[in-house]
């Protein structure tokens, strides 16, 4: 961007928006709309406002760039509302793989078990309830 002063800290609104070759009002609703990052050193909205260059260059680099144009001849704002909701869509569809996957090696080793159960339970039904030959030994 703009490189005339030296200095990696921005002091105000109107040296962040020179610094991004825009309006101040533009630049405050960047940092309401988009996510600009500015520091408050008060910590409260409407106090006074910081940018790091490098900080601000790295916003702009993360922004997907945006063929259109405004009315007044401008570049049109980043959209960095797609790129976040993009990046949150891939953190939940990896998510949802994992779970996936440990529902399926769950679902896997229940299978197996059961199938364990079921054989002890065999087992223990043959030693404790020994089968005679004959069929007259049950009771109906």
């Amino acid at each position: 961007m703009n490189n005339g002063d030296s200095s990696e800290l921005l002091n105000s609104w109107k040296e962040i928006a020179a610094y991004l070759n825009r309006g101040v009002r533009t630049v405050q609703r960047w940092e309401i709309e988009l996510g600009l990052p500015v520091r408050r050193p008060r910590g409260k909205n409407r106090s006074a406002v910081m940018a790091i260059r490098s900080e601000l260059d790295a916003w702009l680099k993360a922004c997907p760039v945006s063929s259109e144009v405004e009315k007044n001849g401008h570049a049109a704002p980043p959209t960095l509302f797609a790129t976040t909701e993009m990046q949150r869509l891939n953190s939940l569809l990896l998510q949802s793989h994992e779970l996936h996957t440990n529902a399926y090696r769950l679902r896997t080793e229940v299978r197996a078990t059961l199938g364990a159960l079921v054989d002890n339970l065999k087992k223990l039904s043959v030693e404790t309830f020994p089968r005679t030959g004959s069929a007259s030994n049950h009771r109906s």
